[in-house]
């Protein structure tokens, strides 16, 4: 099973088992740094639905939009006033 599929609760990252799935699952998508443009745009998407699948979500939402698909619709500046009210 993939980590996402294997239990309905939070990962313990305390354990060695949580440590090695946090790490498995935010590791870099490639090695090299994103260039930002369409053509890149695409490919990084393409990359990020594999790591949402191999991780066992079911997608990656923001503000119950999908990140992958719904990606033009999502702000920068939403994300980070976002981020603001989370570290708060």
């Amino acid at each position: 099973m993939t980590p996402g599929l294997t239990s309905a609760d939070p990962l313990d990252y305390a354990t060695t088992w949580g440590h090695k799935q946090r790490i498995e699952t935010t590791k870099k998508l490639v090695d090299k740094n994103y260039a930002g443009n369409a053509q890149n745009l695409k490919m990084f998407l393409d990359w990020l639905a594999d790591r949402v699948t191999v991780s066992g979500w079911e997608s990656i939402t923001f503000k119950e939009k999908d990140l992958i698909m719904q990606y033009g619709v999502i702000s920068i500046e939403a994300c980070r006033d976002e981020a603001k009210l989370s570290a708060t």
